[in-house]
């Protein structure tokens, strides 16, 4: 488990979840005079329900502001798609994840699983569900009581639920993925492992999702740094957005190897 000190460190850059240069704010939040709604697309058409999407065009929906999303990730709009999908397959159990939690009076967990939310929410620019996020985890910290909390939960999972469906209908189909062998392990180069862990560290402590693209481009030696299965498990924190639990396991590993 990650200690409170590394938590911690992610909880404050999740907060910002904004790449240098970015303001803090999304433009979600606080739409400048004159520029697209929110609401609107990447070039500020309105949704159309149910239109056929070509490969790479980014998806036009209510509640995510896709111009904002995409500056965060310098543009990268396959890498944009991907964070999305992975949105989409990742946070729609958050909802029932969270009242499972709560019943359970395991508040911690409820709270950083809000708190991921909040922070994925905003880094994809998805402003609405990135408020109510931030608005449940603030009451669940507070230890509120579970009368105020239900009406919270059921805001919270009917923003986020109404997103989710909404892209599912929206971004582009994907082609069936190949059938592909398992990659051999190649040795560690540590020269090479010292300057990727210290460039996956810096997003992970930064809550950058483009943790994920540095997770693509060097999956061999992530490979070669874990063992197969916290290989397995890291890679899973870093698609899932667990970007507190995959510091903790790469900090750990690198001790391990002499590459801290």
């Amino acid at each position: 488990a990650p200690s409170d000190g590394a938590r911690e460190g992610n909880r404050e850059t999740a907060d910002a979840a904004v790449p240098v240069g970015h303001s803090q704010e999304t433009k979600a939040d606080t739409p400048q005079s004159g520029a697209p709604a929110p609401s609107g697309g990447e070039d500020g058409r309105r949704p159309s329900e149910g239109a056929a999407a070509a490969p790479e065009a980014l998806p036009i929906v209510d509640g995510l502001d896709t111009r904002d999303g995409l500056a965060r990730v310098a543009g990268n709009r396959k890498l944009y798609l991907k964070l999305l999908r992975q949105f989409v397959e990742q946070q729609a159990l958050a909802p029932a994840q969270i009242g499972d939690a709560l019943g359970r009076g395991d508040a911690a967990t409820a709270e950083r699983l809000a708190h991921t939310v909040k922070g994925v929410a905003g880094s994809l620019g998805a402003g609405a569900v990135q408020r109510v996020a931030a608005t449940l985890e603030k009451a669940i910290a507070a230890r509120t009581g579970a009368a105020e909390l239900t009406p919270l939960l059921e805001e919270f999972k009917g923003v986020l639920e109404g997103l989710v469906s909404r892209l599912r209908a929206a971004l582009p189909a994907t082609s069936p993925a190949a059938g592909t062998t398992p990659a051999a392990i190649e040795p560690l180069d540590p020269a090479q492992a010292k300057r990727v862990i210290q460039e996956m560290i810096a997003h992970l402590n930064n809550f950058d999702p483009a943790a994920g693209d540095t997770f693509e481009a060097h999956a061999g030696v992530f490979r070669a740094l874990f063992p197969a299965a916290v290989f397995a498990t890291f890679q899973q924190q870093i698609e899932g957005f667990a970007f507190a639990e995959a510091l903790a396991l790469l900090q750990s590993a690198a001790i391990e190897k002499g590459l801290s």
